[in-house]
């Protein structure tokens, strides 16, 4: 198997009206995260909650079984070196729902402005040379760089959001898949590059 899916999911946000209402588990980028009682204190206080997805919206898009189809990922970036690109991520998947909201969890970040607000996610398959936020397929941009890299787990476009986080990176944020495939959410990567 190729370690980058010949196919992408991309991950379409639109920006939480005012008053409406969500199933707070949903897929989505910032804004509350929902966890269940075993992740509540994995991360650490300056982290930002970056974005949370529930696996199962996954399984029709994913014919090569990549990601998860049951369960949660969940990203968290360890934003204390921010606004720098030398930034940590946390990927963790759980099996578990969810059980507890943390709001304002993005309240106390050093990137906090607009990331309060939730960005509701929708998926849908694309080819995997798809230029935008993404799910596995290939990355833009400086594809020959990442020959030594594992596959990509998710490519961001800062461009297809209103917050500050990259909001001046011309290109886009890469993770990659840890680097063995029993630990594939541990020792992910993570990259900021500019075209």
């Amino acid at each position: 198997m190729n370690k980058n899916a010949d196919y992408a999911i991309a991950l379409k946000v639109r920006k939480l009206k005012h008053n409406e209402k969500i199933d707070e588990s949903c897929s989505k980028f910032y804004g509350s995260p929902t966890l269940p009682k075993e992740l509540l204190n994995n991360y650490p206080d300056d982290c930002v909650f970056f974005l949370q997805i529930n696996c199962e919206d996954l399984k029709d898009l994913d014919p090569d079984n990549r990601l998860p189809h049951e369960g949660y990922l969940y990203f968290f970036i360890d934003a204390e070196m921010y606004p720098s690109d030398d930034l940590y991520i946390f990927v963790d998947y759980t099996p578990l729902k969810p059980t507890h909201i943390i709001d304002d969890f993005n309240e106390n970040s050093p990137i906090n402005e607009g990331l309060n607000e939730p960005y509701i996610i929708t998926f849908e398959k694309v080819s995997a040379n798809y230029e935008g936020t993404k799910l596995l397929g290939y990355p833009s941009n400086f594809v020959d760089e990442y020959d030594d890299k594992p596959g990509l787990l998710l490519q961001y476009d800062p461009l297809d959001f209103d917050v500050p986080f990259l909001a001046t990176c011309d290109g886009y944020a890469f993770v990659f898949f840890g680097r063995t495939k029993d630990k594939k959410f541990l020792g992910v990567t993570f990259e900021v590059v500019s075209s």
